[in-house]
């Protein structure tokens, strides 16, 4: 089950049997700017996220399989064919969309905990000390209310509460308001940690000031640019290149951490890299290099892996070699 907002929807109860997919994006992209769009039936469960401009992640989920990216997208318009999939739509603020489309990663670190045996004060004091970034989600008086509080490397960055009309919230009022009717009333606990690294947030002085060799950032830079230069000659693919991009950097994020853009360590944007994470020059090339071949193969860009690479490849090949790298 997917992770949503507490509040109650900017649209809802709307159905897919009526609705033009594709065309609803478009709209919620100009009325709400950022959020995300979900789509849920007995079988189904899907989410879009989205922009001002762009289009971020998307996942689709059923019994067989789970999608992410380009073409979870594509597999919810599919379901909705066969399925009456229930649609809601959700505004979010653009400074908190990117967490939202990393929730879907995170792991269940505890779950089912429960007031009767456990002090939710000391729950979160621990999550504090543990330096949690992910969420607790708090089911109150057996379901009847509820909310989700998120955690930035054990701080707590804000939340979101059935009784709040306001949108995500990081308003303190609301935190000791979930503390007293938990109390009052009874409350079942979920933890989940986003797969980050644990560095992240202590010490990111120290990270800002790392640096990766200087062969190695120009080398992925023009590699970079020459799949960029690729794509700008298909119109259609033209103004999709950073979406396309970072969503499958979103799906590669699972094993490459730093390409998790909740993490703020890794962008490439006008053809040129900025990097201020940790992770080794092995990682960062296999990550990029994974991304890009995987996508260009998705989008039948092979004439780009063969042809377009071999002088790139010919200027780097001990670059190459030392990584295991072939073309």
């Amino acid at each position: 089950m997917m992770i949503v907002p507490k509040e109650e929807p900017a649209l809802k109860g709307l159905n897919s049997s009526y609705i033009n997919i594709p065309k609803l994006v478009e709209h919620c992209q100009k009325e709400f700017g950022s959020g995300f769009i979900h789509f849920r039936s007995p079988e189904v469960e899907g989410a879009i996220f989205f922009e001002k401009g762009r289009l971020l992640n998307g996942i689709f989920q059923n019994r067989e399989k789970e999608v992410k990216g380009e073409g979870a997208i594509d597999s919810i318009v599919e379901a909705a064919v066969n399925d009456n999939l229930h649609v809601n739509i959700y505004k979010i603020a653009p400074e908190k969309i990117h967490f939202w489309t990393t929730l879907h990663t995170a792991q269940t670190i505890y779950q089912n905990l429960s007031t009767e045996f456990i002090d939710f004060e000391g729950l979160l004091r621990k999550m504090e000390t543990e330096k949690l970034t992910g969420c607790v989600e708090v089911s109150i008086n057996g379901g009847k209310e509820s909310g989700i509080i998120f955690f930035d490397n054990g701080k707590v960055i804000g939340g979101s509460y059935s009784w709040d009309e306001g949108g995500a919230s990081s308003s303190r009022q609301n935190q000791e308001l979930i503390l007293k009717k938990t109390k009052e009333l009874g409350g079942m606990f979920h933890v989940r940690k986003i797969p980050i690294p644990p560095a992240m947030g202590e010490h990111r002085e120290e990270e800002m000031v790392h640096e990766s060799p200087s062969g190695i950032i120009p080398m992925l830079e023009e590699f970079l640019t020459l799949f960029e230069s690729e794509m700008m000659k298909d119109k259609k693919m033209k103004e999709r290149f950073h979406t396309l991009l970072k969503n499958k950097f979103i799906e590669k994020a699972d094993k490459y951490l730093f390409l998790n853009p909740f993490s703020d360590e890794f962008e490439y944007a006008d053809q040129k890299i900025s990097f201020s994470g940790k992770a080794s020059d092995e990682e960062l090339v296999h990550g990029v290099v994974e991304s890009v071949k995987e996508l260009a193969e998705e989008l039948g860009l092979h004439r780009f892996l063969n042809v377009k690479l071999t002088s790139w490849a010919q200027k780097y090949q001990k670059e190459l070699e030392r990584f295991a790298l072939s073309f």
